[in-house]
């Protein structure tokens, strides 16, 4: 349907020299040329993905409406028409964050249809936040990577798209990437680090979840080099997840036999940053519940 034009125009930077505009005017100045019908047609399309995804936000009877309407099907063609249009990527993946969140129904949904070659949307998105830039093309943006995992947060509390994530190998990926963004040489990014441990923190609320991360190899010391960052959110998201694990036995197990574990938590204590005093103060409570063992460390 026709619409009005985002705000600030039809020139936002779509990456590559494309925009919202469908290109340059056309030779007769730009009346009715088919590169001015073509970005009207995606102005449109961003305003209606637009208004769907603020109507979804918080709304469960939305949700729910949109899941017996069948929306993912919508969703799997605007991940086609997407690929190389940042603004609509954006917007889409914005209206997927707000779909999930908090709503069993919508996460159930996604698994429920699949595109041509048998791939859900669920693994549709890992392939896009798991793949790597390949120079000369630029890594993905930030705003744009951090809705990517934001998603996949809310799938990891879900058991049905947990067992999507696992056996997509999103799972056994995240704790390296963590790694590789906190200490690379090249790819070092706290704040990109910070969205992944976030993920990692959600994944282990869950006793399954938490069992699948602490079998992944460096995921433990993924962890505690994000509670010993520099970057304040990614410290939060790792105390988060380190809390977490500390409630089951394996994670106290592994939490003793770091030595830089409990350093990293007691360092964590203290007036300048209430936040992360107050996580690390609730993995340390969750790590000495019901163990004589801990309480002698």
């Amino acid at each position: 349907l026709p619409g009005p034009a985002p705000p600030g125009g039809g020139g936002e930077d779509l990456g590559g020299g494309a925009s919202l505009d469908g290109g340059s005017p056309s030779a007769d100045g730009g009346a009715g040329g088919v590169p001015d019908r073509c970005g009207a047609l995606q102005r449109s399309l961003l305003c209606c993905v637009r208004l769907l995804s603020n109507a979804l936000c918080g709304c469960e009877e939305a949700k729910l409406a949109a899941v017996s309407l069948q929306l993912p099907l919508l969703l799997q063609q605007l991940w086609a028409i997407s690929r190389g249009v940042a603004a609509l990527r954006r917007a889409l993946m914005q209206l997927l964050c707000n779909y999930v969140a908090h709503c069993a129904p919508a996460t159930c949904s996604l698994i429920a249809y699949s595109d041509a070659r048998g791939r859900c949307l669920i693994a549709l998105l890992v392939r896009a936040a798991l793949a790597e830039a390949r120079p000369p093309a630029a890594p993905m943006a930030l705003p744009l990577w951090q809705l990517h995992w934001r998603c996949l947060q809310s799938l990891a509390t879900a058991a049905e798209s947990r067992t999507v994530l696992l056996r997509s190998g999103c799972i056994g990926a995240a704790p390296s990437l963590a790694h590789r963004l906190l200490l690379g040489a090249k790819e070092r990014d706290e704040p990109r680090a910070a969205a992944v441990l976030d993920f990692l923190a959600n994944l282990a609320f869950d006793a399954d979840g938490c069992t699948a991360l602490l079998r992944c190899d460096g995921a433990f010391d993924a962890l505690v080099e994000g509670l010993e960052s520099r970057q304040p959110s990614a410290r939060y998201a790792a105390a988060l997840a380190l809390r977490n694990v500390a409630f089951s036995s394996e994670g106290k197990t592994a939490l003793l036999n770091r030595p830089r574990a409990m350093p990293a938590l007691l360092g964590g204590l203290g007036p300048s940053d209430l936040r992360l005093s107050a996580l690390s103060s609730a993995a340390l409570w969750a790590l000495l519940a019901r163990s004589e063992k801990a309480k002698v460390a």
